[in-house]
């Protein structure tokens, strides 16, 4: 994850007032994960806007196993070009099967603010390889489904609708 403007990481206590102010004059953008235990940590720091997208894409570059038998998703809040951006460098460089560009839900959105652009990935576990793929495909969808519009995206793997009652 990158944002655009680091207010939203303050005002959610994320980051506080003095690096926030100070990142903001330099121009630094972090780029953001979540660790084992579920907690939002910087990955990286970059200059510049730009650079975080390319961030983004390096992360992938150097994490995805067999990413041209894959789909990738690409979430913003509004920041459509940034996402048209960063999956038109996925798309020449890495080939993958297709590449699903859609918003992020309200609650993301809250703590990233506008200009947050999201790029859910599958962990490696510890042998360095992806953990049982079918299985770990679902529970990213299910995953990223609870995160944005709790509605099925495109093609995307989805079993169920969170906001189903039958379910």
């Amino acid at each position: 994850v990158t944002v655009d403007d680091l207010y939203y990481l303050k005002r959610g206590g994320r980051m506080s007032s003095a690096t926030a102010s100070l990142a903001t004059v330099l121009n630094i953008k972090p780029i953001l994960r979540v660790n084992n235990e579920g907690k939002i940590v910087a990955a990286d720091k970059v200059r510049g806007r730009r650079a975080s997208i390319h961030a983004l894409f390096q992360k992938i570059s150097d994490y995805a196993d067999n990413i041209g038998k894959q789909t990738v998703m690409i979430c913003h809040a509004d920041c459509r070009a940034d996402a048209d951006y960063l999956a038109s460098m996925i798309d020449s460089a890495l080939k993958p099967v297709e590449i699903i560009i859609n918003s992020i839900g309200p609650v993301v959105g809250a703590h990233g603010g506008p200009g947050a652009l999201l790029l859910p990935g599958a962990p490696r576990d510890p042998a360095g390889s992806l953990d049982d793929g079918e299985a770990h495909v679902e529970r990213v969808a299910q995953r990223v489904h609870a995160l944005t519009l709790r509605q099925p995206v495109g093609d995307w793997p989805l079993r169920f609708r969170l906001d189903d009652a039958s379910a």
